[in-house]
């Protein structure tokens, strides 16, 4: 998380979890207010009512104090998992940033040997009055190395090495400007 404001405080908040997972969440010092910027790491494999659980206790518990929220991570679920209309749909307040902002899937997964492959688990939302998103994007699309293999029939071949087996989402929010008139 990078900001130009200053820190209020940085806390992390454990979530009931078998993997350790645990929310870290940022305030942020405003003229008038505060905002809270989560980062999250939810529940993954078969666990549709545990990151239900996870992400209702961040939405509800530990977001819902703060006039401007924004919470983003590694969902672990994609546009047509249960999760949307089971969790997040009970939060119409909140904006899911990338398709705010663009029509295309935005597929944030690059390892083709996952379940994941081809689909976006990883999410930024927004909830505020004042502030609003005006870009979104993925970093770490492109390969930092090649690496040469040996497949399984013997050939030798080159693999992209990727920072991650996810792209990162970089997005701006800013305030909103009133016009004078």
């Amino acid at each position: 998380m990078l900001t130009k404001l200053p820190v209020k405080r940085l806390t992390f908040h454990p979530l009931q979890s078998r993997m350790g997972r645990k929310l870290l969440l940022l305030e942020l010092s405003l003229s008038d207010s505060t905002m809270a910027i989560g980062t999250v790491h939810l529940e993954s494999m078969d666990n549709t009512s545990k990151r239900c659980q996870q992400l209702l206790y961040i939405l509800d518990e530990c977001l819902k104090e703060f006039e401007h929220a924004m919470l983003m991570g590694d969902f672990n679920f994609h546009e047509v998992s249960p999760e949307n209309d089971e969790c997040l749909a009970t939060h119409p307040e909140y904006v899911d940033i990338w398709p705010y902002l663009h029509h295309e899937d935005g597929h944030t997964v690059t390892e083709t040997r996952t379940r994941f492959s081809g689909f976006r688990i990883d999410r930024m939302l927004i909830r505020s009055d004042h502030f609003f998103p005006t870009l979104i994007e993925r970093i770490g699309r492109e390969p930092i190395l090649t690496d040469t293999v040996v497949n399984a029939d013997g050939v030798t071949e080159t693999e992209p090495i990727f920072p991650s087996d996810h792209y990162g989402l970089c997005s701006v929010v800013e305030p909103l400007q009133l016009d004078d008139d």
